[in-house]
């Protein structure tokens, strides 16, 4: 299982170079638009869009697609299930199950706002470094400390749980292939016995994690880390003119979209 999930991919492109504040707001504001419009028009946009920030970010088309795998079961059930839960022209029935022409508009297009979801997140972390990214959290929430709330805390927390997906993988990775080397077959009998075969997984999985845990707060106690402590940066985010380019282009594509959306 190779996961790119939560890696960072080195590269000189737009996105590399765009403030990590602007472009974490971006990304967001399209995520939250993308479920906003119910015109197909305005998919398809999206769709194109999508397409275009992963060319001109020079991320590796196989390293896009190795995002989606973790989650390729949930885009699979919102496909195969919206078809029966809407009411509309039958295609099929039998006895209490139907499946509405409605139903498969519905679940293609959930599905497919789901993948340009999975996508324009996978393209956030691609491009932007783990530390970057929690500085850029930690400006952001700069308002929380009127409401006693550290925000450098917040972002120790994302930034600590984005590095440590790959890590995480891995050991599962690991420990599967130590299970199989034993003669466990996670393939044989039907779901409720695949289900306990994960169990021995499950359990070593869990201990490695608080393991891990503990070893990270032993090694930050160490460093003599603490949440209070003032911390300087090596590099200051400050907007520049892609900046200002990228936030002019997404207000007009959002605006494009809202008059179409209100003529059709």
């Amino acid at each position: 299982m190779n996961i790119t999930l939560g890696q960072y991919i080195d590269g000189d492109s737009f996105l590399h170079n765009m403030d990590s504040r602007v472009k974490f707001i971006l990304i967001v504001i399209l995520i939250i638009t993308l479920f906003l419009f119910n015109i197909y028009l305005s998919l398809f946009a999206y769709t194109i869009l999508t397409i275009i920030l992963i060319y001109i970010s020079k991320i590796p088309l196989n390293s896009v697609i190795k995002s989606i795998k973790p989650l390729y079961w949930i885009l699979l059930l919102t496909l195969l299930t919206n078809p029966f839960f809407h009411e509309g022209k039958n295609i099929f029935s039998y006895s209490i199950i139907s499946v509405t022409e409605e139903g498969i508009l519905i679940g293609i297009t959930m599905t497919v706002r789901l993948l340009l979801l999975i996508i324009l997140s996978s393209l956030l972390t691609f491009t932007t470094k783990t530390i970057v990214l929690a500085d850029a959290i930690e400006d952001l929430l700069k308002p929380l400390k009127y409401f006693k709330i550290n925000p450098h805390t917040i972002a120790m927390i994302v930034s600590l749980g984005l590095r440590f997906v790959p890590t995480t993988i891995k050991e599962f990775e690991q420990i599967v292939k130590a299970q199989k080397s034993r003669g466990m077959d996670f393939d044989d009998g039907n779901l409720i016995k695949k289900i306990k075969n994960f169990i021995p997984i499950i359990f070593p999985l869990i201990l490695l994690t608080f393991k891990r845990a503990e070893e990270l707060s032993l090694a930050m106690e160490a460093r003599c880390y603490t949440e209070n402590k003032i911390r300087t940066r090596r590099k200051k985010l400050k907007m520049t003119v892609i900046d200002y380019k990228a936030v002019l282009f997404v207000f007009l594509f959002i605006l494009t979209l809202i008059i179409l959306q209100s003529c059709i």
